[in-house]
């Protein structure tokens, strides 16, 4: 994991915040505790999104790489809340597969993961992992209809992925929940 640097301008001032990314054999960024978000950066993140919410601007606008930025500062808040939450954000179904092996290794018996369907774009579901009796059990959540694209690419490759790594004892189920309405991008 890298920690760098973004310029912000956030009322007629320039700020700067901390960005993570993801520089391809890493797992993706957990931040730790030098990795916060201060409180000044996130203000100038929403005072940004609401402004372009009141001009309609975000009609045009790609949230992508926000999303993806704010995400692992979000795990991070979600953790620290709630530690029993166990959650972590992972990019790909791959990581997902290495981070449920390597918290099973590790005698975790329950967390929860944000999976982005990987580098074809960003769509995220949540999977519920939990050991019980010795077997583990990983339950997809996705928060769309699987009629769409994107959250039938993902729910297919982290079946795939799962059955492919042969895991032992492992169930796979997967939930549709169909409350996610938006056309574009989701990962907040």
């Amino acid at each position: 994991m890298i920690f760098s640097v973004q310029e912000l301008s956030c009322g007629g001032k320039s700020m700067l915040s901390p960005t993570t990314r993801n520089m391809g054999a890493s797992l993706s960024p957990q931040p730790d505790v030098s990795g916060e978000l201060n409180t000044e950066a996130l203000t100038c993140i929403v005072e940004r999104l609401e402004s372009e919410i009141i001009d309609g601007s975000w009609i045009h606008i790609s949230y992508e790489e926000t999303d993806l930025e704010m995400m692992p500062f979000l795990v991070a808040q979600a953790n620290k809340k709630y530690p029993e939450l166990n959650l972590k954000f992972v990019m790909s179904v791959h990581e997902l597969v290495s981070s449920i092996k390597e918290t099973r290794m590790e005698g975790v018996e329950s967390a929860r993961f944000l999976v982005n369907m990987g580098s074809s774009g960003i769509h995220i579901s949540v999977v519920d992992f939990r050991v019980m009796d010795g077997k583990t059990s990983v339950i997809l959540f996705e928060p769309a209809a699987c009629s769409a694209f994107g959250p039938a690419l993902l729910a297919l490759r982290t079946k795939a992925a799962l059955e492919r790594e042969q895991l032992p004892d492992c169930y796979f189920a997967m939930v549709e929940l169909d409350i996610q309405r938006s056309s574009s991008e989701c990962g907040i």
